[in-house]
């Protein structure tokens, strides 16, 4: 249930799209969480499981953990500098990192671990995150999150199933 709701299309479930000037393909992702620092957490599942849905749901190990320390203006540049630290430990390590244990977080720095697992292959390749946007929600408080991913180019196959 949880990953169902990180994902949505057209205002529901998921929504990949192809941009027209640049030719690059989104993908646009919803998080919602009761604080900011599981929104971060809920955030990196969620782009773990774009990336490789069936590693994210069979993980009972990790394979490989890196030291994160990010540090930005707001929360909504550190949560797109966390997600893109994680997409670059993902290509250099060949590994879907789809857990953060939180060491120090404030809404200006994260310092954390990284666990990912080695992969042989992906669902979709993210270039970078593209865009972020957060905000919270009055009545509860609880924290809402959207996120855009460049991906790469297979733009032949822009469904993902989950």
């Amino acid at each position: 249930m949880e990953h169902n709701s990180l994902l949505r299309k057209a205002g529901r479930r998921r929504a990949l799209r192809r941009t027209g000037m640049s030719g690059s393909t989104l993908a646009q992702m919803q998080v919602n969480a009761d604080s900011l620092e599981n929104l971060f957490k809920k955030g990196l599942k969620g782009m773990a499981s774009v990336l490789n849905k069936d590693l994210v749901c069979s993980v009972d190990h990790y394979d490989c953990v890196m030291k994160v320390k990010i540090t930005a203006a707001d929360s909504g540049m550190l949560f797109m500098k966390f997600l893109n630290k994680a997409v670059e430990l993902t290509h250099i390590q060949k590994a879907v990192f789809c857990h953060v244990y939180v060491e120090e977080f404030t809404p200006e720095k994260l310092v954390g671990q990284l666990y990912g697992c080695w992969y042989e292959h992906l669902d979709l390749e993210i270039k970078s995150v593209a865009d972020c946007a957060l905000s919270v929600c009055p009545d509860d408080r609880s924290w809402k999150g959207s996120v855009a991913f460049e991906l790469y180019g297979r733009t032949h196959n822009l469904s993902v199933k989950h």
